[in-house]
Formats: C-alpha cells, structure tokens, sequence
C-alpha cells in the first residue's frame, strides 16, 4: 500500500554517499535534532483506481519528499540525487523551493511523485 521509497533512494550510491549508508530518510517527520542533510516523505494523496467490473487492480499515490540541509548547495545537490533515483521507478510531478525552516535554518526543496502501486491478489 505503500511505496518503496526507502528502498528506491537506498539503492543509490549517491543518495547513500549524501545521506549516509542508512540513508537518512524518514516518513512523515525527521527525528528531533537529526542530522542534516536529511529527507522527509509523506503520502500527501491516495485514489484508488476503480472500475466497474472488479476491485481496484492498483492504488495511485502521491509522495512529496522534503529535502532539508545547513546549506543551499547541498539541499539542491541532494534534491537531484533523490529525483534523479526516483525516476527510476516513477514520475516526478512537481518540485518547488520553500523558505527556509523558521527553527533550524535549514534549507528546503521540495518535489512531488505519482506511483501507480500494483494491489496484491
């Protein structure tokens, strides 16, 4: 039901040698005080794709993955990596710079994804 995007971004070397061997990749909210830079994803929409002779043989699901480092370089350098893996496996549909986190400083790239998840028989 849900996608794998811990698994897509912890096949990349890449994303591996910014975000560490254990990507730090977390759904919903990053720990307190983790170290940036660091990755949040969340299912912001999910439809089923219904028919009108059966169940739904698949789910479309909407992640948007927020990208949040000390500094700007390193936010976009990491955002690239992420879309560049996930597009392996899916489309990117949107993507767009926030203001910086009012707590930490950090900067914020945001990106949007559409999978379409197969449902299990």
């Amino acid at each position: 039901m849900l996608p794998p995007i811990y698994t897509t971004l912890q096949a990349s070397a890449t994303v591996r040698s910014l975000l560490g061997n254990k990507p730090r990749v977390y759904r919903n909210e990053a720990p307190q005080k983790v170290e940036a830079p660091y990755a949040v994803w969340l299912v912001v929409a999910g439809t089923p794709e219904n028919n009108l002779s059966d169940t739904p043989s698949h789910d479309r699901a909407t992640v948007q993955v927020d990208v949040y480092a000390a500094g700007d370089g390193v936010c976009e350098a990491v955002a690239q990596a992420i879309r560049d893996q996930m597009e392996t496996v899916t489309h990117m549909t949107a993507w767009r710079t926030l203001p910086r986190d009012a707590e930490t400083r950090n900067f914020r790239i945001s990106m949007d994804f559409d999978f379409w998840l197969a449902r299990e028989a």
